[in-house]
């Protein structure tokens, strides 16, 4: 008879049991069992003196059977001395336990919100993220499936979008002054146009952006998109107190020195201006008037040259209806419709610069294009449009084609310089007034000297040929250019004196200058004493509210000027500022009030040209349905967030966290606004 074999258990087989006082031990290679409650209750630490020392289970015994722990859980002193120990550690094993599930919540909300940060920065559909966190599971990375359904990614937004302008509203609780630029759009969303902000229906929507100071250098923040009410100087007004109020700038009045609004009828703007000096009669109204100047230059120029404008929109119409695509084809359509040119419109917001580009892209295949368009009538290779193009190589071939082309290539070259003086960081009014004044005294030199292009054109011209192509008529060109040229550039100069008008004629603007530096002269002695009082005097209340002595202040100005003359001489002007501000504010407290003003003027319109190209990205054909608070939310993260490498979601996650999560799943299932003021109360 062979010996019964002594089976072993393990310690996962005991645990299986479901005896949560049961303890394992090993003494060697023996495995023991203890029961904790008694234990605890021998020693005393647990309030109750109900086990017996002699025990087994107190001991320790290796006599594991189930029906032997069984019989022990049911003892009289067992259980007393499990009801104590359970009072005890009730409390204490939760707490361990939520800690460490709420830790791998917390983890796996991270990854999320990582991911709805990855979609709105890149501009992409919400309904990407169920998609891209099981491309992460595919990967290995741990995430739990649970609120990935595109309404909560919206919510998720939400929450990232709202953290962004905490950030934004923590910067301005500190600052004195600040400036509002405002601007509206008038058309529907999917026609581009030249604002920043989008319609549904016939509604019109208004986005806001601030500037302000932050360590001597001006700063400006996207505040937000509102629904316009109504068109009109009340509803404006009424957009712009909410705004502020909402960023948590509700003393505004005693804060904004400067205003500028773009999108609006010359009527609304100068009413709206009315009622704004009636509140805060320090107020500064600053232009925009890169827009308005591209508009006004667009109907000079094109009147002038129309018959360029037509060869460009046309050509690319008439190459598709070709048959073939020769070779010759093939290199002029990829010079046109190079991927920097073939986006181009003409009701684009920056089309001086696109068209300068697009007619320098035409000057260099111009021979190509005169060379193929002549092999193709010469072949006849459609009847139908070979008039069309008969009459176009007529004109290409034509002197006062390419002279015109050259003219007007000089013309935009300056204009777009005139421009990118608004596209610049830091830019002064000094620096815009004598940009202006450069440029205009250039245009003004091309009445009686040609400009560069045309100077090129004109020298390299040899027996009627240039760059190998003959042309007609060189002689009768030229003299009909000299007579006609003066009349174009007239125009193009009372254009622009009359949209800088004000910065020539507005005495508080024209004062601003004194703090340029690059206009003082060599004796300062008196310099800017008369500018410098003016506006101190103009204002005294606002600088007297946010505590600066103005008679201290013109007394600071006589030092600060030999002190940027000595140690700060041709350092440019943002940086000048940023250096004062941030190791001299002490010694010229005073006078930097001043300066901080003016440095906060919304003369720069980069970023709000930037933010309607975002826009356009964002509310796409697909996404039109955007109620306004989602797309603020989105243009917040888009604009204002960092790189999606650099985001961290933690505080985010802890705003969602507090709102209390099984709230957040069941707005999951229902639509959102994403707004703050609709999302479940804490």
């Amino acid at each position: 008879m062979t010996p019964k074999t002594k089976v072993v258990l393990k310690e996962k087989t005991i645990l299986k049991w479901g005896k949560d006082w049961l303890l394992c031990e090993m003494k060697g290679k023996t495995l023991e069992i203890h029961c904790r409650a008694c234990r605890e209750s021998v020693n005393g630490s647990s309030g109750c003196r109900g086990a017996v020392s002699v025990d087994p289970f107190v001991r320790g015994t290796t006599n594991i059977k189930k029906y032997a722990v069984d019989r022990h859980g049911m003892s009289g002193h067992h259980q007393a001395a499990y009801a104590a120990w359970k009072t005890k550690h009730h409390q204490e094993e939760p707490i361990v336990d939520t800690v460490v599930r709420i830790n791998t919540e917390y983890v796996n909300m991270l990854k999320l919100f990582d991911i709805t940060y990855y979609l709105a920065k890149h501009e992409l559909p919400f309904t990407h993220l169920s998609t891209l966190v099981t491309l992460e599971k595919k990967h290995g990375v741990e995430i739990e499936m649970t609120c990935t359904i595109p309404s909560q990614a919206r919510v998720f937004t939400c929450y990232i979008a709202e953290d962004i302008r905490a950030k934004t509203i923590s910067r301005l609780k500190t600052v004195k002054y600040i400036s509002v630029v405002m601007d509206v759009m008038t058309t529907a969303a999917t026609t581009t146009t030249t604002t920043t902000a989008t319609t549904t229906g016939s509604g019109k929507k208004v986005l806001a952006y601030v500037v302000f100071l932050q360590d001597g250098y001006p700063q400006i923040k996207l505040l937000g998109i509102r629904d316009l009410r109504s068109p009109t100087s009340d509803g404006f007004l009424v957009c712009l107190s909410s705004t502020l109020e909402n960023s948590k700038i509700r003393d505004w009045k005693t804060h904004m020195v400067g205003f500028g609004i773009e999108g609006t009828k010359i009527n609304t703007n100068k009413e709206l201006y009315t009622r704004l000096t009636n509140i805060v009669p320090w107020i500064e109204r600053i232009p925009c008037v890169a827009y308005r100047l591209e508009l006004a230059l667009k109907d000079v120029i094109q009147s002038y040259f129309a018959e360029i404008d037509e060869l460009l929109w046309s050509f690319s119409a008439i190459y598709h209806k070709l048959p073939k695509r020769p070779r010759e084809l093939k290199e002029v359509y990829d010079i046109l419709q190079d991927n920097t040119l073939k986006h181009i419109r003409e009701d684009d917001t920056r089309w001086l610069e696109h068209r300068r580009r697009l007619l320098a892209a035409l000057d260099t295949c111009y021979p190509e294009l005169i060379k193929h368009l002549g092999n193709i009538c010469e072949r006849h290779d459609t009847e139908e449009e070979t008039p069309t193009l008969r009459s176009w190589l007529m004109r290409l071939t034509h002197f006062r084609f390419p002279l015109h082309l050259a003219f007007y290539r000089d013309i935009l070259q300056e204009l777009s310089e005139v421009l990118m003086l608004f596209q610049k960081e830091g830019v002064s009014v000094a620096h815009v007034i004598e940009g202006v004044k450069t440029h205009q005294q250039v245009l003004e030199d091309m009445i009686t000297c040609d400009g560069a292009k045309v100077k090129v054109l004109r020298q390299g011209v040899s027996q009627d040929r240039y760059r190998g192509v003959s042309f007609s008529q060189v002689r009768e060109a030229e003299d009909d250019f000299v007579n006609s040229r003066g009349r174009l550039i007239h125009s193009i100069l009372h254009c622009l004196t009359e949209k800088f008008h004000s910065f020539t004629t507005d005495e508080v603007l024209r004062a601003t200058a004194v703090l340029d530096p690059k206009n003082w002269p060599q004796d300062l002695t008196g310099y800017g004493y008369d500018e410098i009082q003016l506006l101190l005097h103009h204002y005294e209340s606002v600088l007297t509210h946010n505590g600066c002595n103005t008679l201290e202040a013109l007394a600071e100005w006589v030092r600060l000027k030999l002190t940027i003359r000595k140690h700060y001489h041709g350092v440019p002007w943002s940086q000048l500022w940023g250096e004062l501000f941030t190791r001299r504010r002490l010694e010229y407290e005073n006078i930097l009030h001043l300066a901080e003003i003016i440095l906060v003027f919304p003369l720069s319109t980069h970023k709000l040209e930037r933010t309607f190209s975002t826009m356009c990205r964002v509310r796409t054909d697909w996404r039109v349905n955007l109620d306004t608070t989602t797309l603020d939310d989105l243009m917040q993260v888009s604009i204002e967030g960092p790189s999606a490498t650099d985001f961290t979601g933690d505080s985010a996650v802890t705003r969602w966290w507090r709102e209390g999560r099984q709230d957040k799943r069941l707005q999951a299932s229902t639509p959102s606004t994403g707004a703050p003021s609709s999302l479940p109360p804490t």
